[in-house]
């Protein structure tokens, strides 16, 4: 059974490499319009680049580590998509090869992304979601529970 997501805008967090390309590439094979979303320019037009059926990703750059980034994030896919149907939190910062090993500064990065991050874009993201009566998915990881 196909999904049909024509019309449907998505704006997936961390979309550039993993799971989270994974995702955009099923979108866009729905029909989906989807902003692509990485940590920088070089990241998102390499990905887009490859994505068939990329006239419908709008390009969207920006770390998720501050409430600023992520409200521009948000605007920037909302305003290239026309409006927002459906949000996927799948951008994640996981650095640490052990416990032992982290430090103050890794683990403020890590928080700041895997946490604050996903709840600004879903807080900056409401709105439009409201307005469309969308959704919204968070993905998590196994390093989630480690």
């Amino acid at each position: 059974m196909k999904i049909d997501f024509t019309g449907k805008r998505v704006l997936v967090t961390g979309g550039t490499r993993g799971i989270g390309r994974s995702i955009v590439d099923a979108f866009v094979e729905a029909g989906a319009r989807v902003a692509l979303h990485g940590s920088n320019q070089q990241s998102v037009e390499g990905a887009a680049k490859t994505i068939r059926g990329s006239q419908a990703v709008v390009r969207v750059a920006g770390e998720l580590g501050t409430t600023e980034d992520c409200h521009r994030v948000v605007e920037a896919a909302i305003s290239g998509l026309g409006g927002l149907d459906v949000l996927v939190n799948n951008a994640r910062r996981w650095n640490l090869s052990t416990v032992e090993a982290a430090d103050e500064a890794t683990w403020d990065e890590i928080i700041d992304i895997n946490l604050k991050g996903a709840f600004f874009v879903t807080k900056y993201s409401l709105p439009a979601l409201r307005a469309a009566k969308g959704n919204i998915v968070n993905i998590g990881s196994m390093e989630g529970v480690v």
